[in-house]
């Protein structure tokens, strides 16, 4: 079967002012993408975001999971940066104002 996968965050653990996300198997610890995003405000809020059944993840290594980074400055970012993320957070977006 296909094993779960996780998505860890470190902010500052490298270098102050960035973020180190990485995706990894749950089962087998496979690193299926990893970034590190230069961060312009601190990290208020890491809220975990999950696509609908369209959502297609470890595709070109994407991870299934994304996040949403609310940053001190009330800007927001996602992670993996890719459309596909903007997309989960869009579909989050309209599913809490209650549209589809």
């Amino acid at each position: 079967g296909e094993g779960k996968g996780f998505t860890g965050i470190k902010a500052g653990e490298d270098r102050p002012g960035t973020l180190h996300w990485t995706c990894l198997d749950g089962l087998t610890g496979r690193v299926h993408s990893e970034s590190r995003i230069k961060l312009t405000s601190s990290v208020a809020q890491i809220l975990p975001l999950y696509g609908s059944h369209h959502h297609h993840g470890h595709v070109a290594g994407e991870c299934r999971q994304t996040a949403a980074i609310m940053h001190g400055d009330d800007t927001v970012s996602v992670v993996p940066d890719t459309d596909r993320s903007a997309e989960v957070l869009e579909e989050a977006v309209a599913s809490a104002k209650g549209g589809n």
